[in-house]
């Protein structure tokens, strides 16, 4: 009778050590502590099945081929959803204590626009005071408004009149902040990764052989390949696993304008789209005064907006004018047009799929800057494009990380007889030949020289050794996957690197 159970079916066909670890970890005993309580307490009952998932060996180890439907350490049913019940309360645990401040204090309520604006108390009128005793510093002040004469003040800028239109919905005090719950997570959790990416390329193999000192520059290639297959399969886990911060914390960040496209990235447009009744209406700069009107609209309008040179800029904002006349929809549109030309770097078109989309948005939110909100699994490619990619494709010598050192200090070379010495680099070879260097910069095959940055040496003997990596076919599929890769973690198309790996291995739809 055939034993039942997947397991024990396992542990007949096989070894009892590849059965003990396929295993999924088991849910760590918490005793009666509650781990929402507290976000320590959270940490240490959520970070052993991070490190599970993302830092653990692979079992059975990954072959030499990179796989990419590469799959991460399970953890156990009951401590994934121990993870996201935990996760649960603590968010909610927040709303609480936030919801319990604002109904203490009025400030708060009316900032986050819970009660209607106060008008400030006018002070009541002491018939005993005496006028001479008010100090000499504020007699002017006091006497104007006594009789009723406004005072002028210089209007604010129209950036911060901007951000002033668009406050976030939460004060910036740790004492108020709904979302602190959610940041001390999310900043925890990019710290992780970037801890694991720190420890990943340290641990990939060195240009040289240590023993024998031979050429060791094409296995950075695989290797890269699969610890990134590794890292991103956990990632994709640890997303699912903690799905409560995107819908909570990433969310609301990115309706406060702190996802990883801003107000403030389409400023500049959207001010210039604006005219005169615009900015009236929405507060950023003075009604003209009465008389005259017509004449002093014109002066304040030309000389608020400027003579504009960019033509780019002008066409865009004459057709954001054109578009609609309510400024609100002018920023709405505005933000959305600048949001379409990105994604159009990454690959995406107006008439694309969701699935297009949705891969040129995550290439974007991974190629956007560490302070920007962006969903777990993209930070977590960032955090790789940030402390891997990006010291292999730094040039040698350019700056510090492996392979790198301090910036050489620039040296004058003397000239000739009357001439002017020129700015080299300390130890700078000489320049390469005519036609060694092609036009998009990389070295051509045969002439000698080597491409600046580690990766970019390793893509070059990759390509070039027809001894590694298989035949033609399979290295082409390899260099194929390496410009994915590099697409997925935030690297541009336009890149030197990239647009090699195209030429030698042209993809069959878009990249990203």
């Amino acid at each position: 009778m055939p034993d039942k159970g997947k397991g024990k079916q396992r542990e007949v066909n096989g070894s009892h050590d590849d059965v003990v670890a396929s295993r999924p970890m088991s849910n760590p005993s918490a005793g009666s502590a509650n781990p929402s309580a507290s976000f320590p307490s959270l940490w240490n009952y959520v970070e052993p099945a991070l490190t599970h998932i993302v830092r653990s060996p692979a079992s059975p180890p990954p072959s030499p081929q990179p796989d990419a439907n590469f799959k991460a350490p399970a953890i156990d049913v009951a401590y994934h959803m121990g993870i996201h019940t935990t996760v649960y309360n603590y968010f909610t645990a927040s709303r609480y204590d936030v919801s319990a401040a604002i109904a203490s204090s009025p400030s708060l309520a009316f900032a986050h626009g819970l009660a209607p604006p106060r008008k400030p108390r006018e002070p009541e009128p002491d018939p005993e005071a005496d006028d001479q005793s008010a100090p000499p510093s504020s007699a002017g002040s006091m006497s104007s408004v006594r009789s009723g004469k406004s005072i002028s003040h210089r209007p604010p800028s129209l950036a911060a009149s901007m951000a002033a239109m668009f406050p976030p919905v939460l004060p910036r005090d740790a004492a108020a902040n709904a979302n602190a719950h959610g940041s001390d997570l999310y900043t925890k959790l990019d710290s992780f990764y970037q801890e694991t990416c720190t420890e990943i390329l340290y641990s990939l193999p060195p240009e040289t052989k240590p023993d024998t000192g031979e050429d060791n520059a094409a296995q950075l290639v695989p290797a890269l390949l699969g610890s990134f297959y590794r890292f991103s399969s956990g990632a994709r886990s640890v997303d699912r696993l903690l799905n409560y911060v995107n819908r909570h914390y990433v969310k609301r960040a990115v309706e406060e304008d702190r996802g990883w496209i801003r107000l403030i990235d389409v400023l500049d447009l959207v001010a210039q789209s604006l005219s005169l009744d615009d900015k009236i209406d929405l507060g950023l700069v003075d009604p003209p005064p009465a008389t005259n009107s017509r004449s002093n609209a014109k002066k304040i309008e030309r000389s608020r907006s400027g003579n504009n040179n960019n033509r780019a800029n002008s066409s865009n904002s004459e057709a954001l004018s054109t578009k609609s006349g309510n400024p609100r929809e002018k920023i709405a549109m505005a933000l959305r047009e600048r949001r379409l030309t990105l994604l159009s770097q990454w690959g995406y078109k107006e008439d694309g799929d969701a699935e297009s989309l949705a891969r040129a948005e995550a290439s974007a939110e991974a190629a956007s800057p560490v302070d920007r909100v962006v969903p777990l699994v993209s930070m977590a490619h960032r955090r790789f494009r940030e402390e891997v990619v990006k010291p292999l494709l730094a040039a040698a010598g350019g700056g510090p990380g492996p392979g790198g050192g301090s910036k050489p200090r620039a040296k004058r070379r003397k000239g000739g007889k009357g001439g002017r010495g020129v700015k080299v680099g300390a130890g700078a070879a000489p320049p390469p030949s005519a036609g060694s260097i092609s036009a998009d910069g990389w070295a051509e095959a045969g002439s000698g020289v080597l491409p600046k940055s580690r990766l970019a040496r390793a893509v070059k003997a990759f390509i070039e050794d027809k001894d590694f990596g298989g035949d033609e076919q399979q290295r082409k599929a390899t260099a194929a996957e390496l410009n994915s890769v590099l697409g997925i973690v935030g690297i541009p198309i336009d890149h030197v690197l990239r647009r090699r790996l195209e030429k030698f291995a042209p993809s069959t739809e878009t990249a990203v």
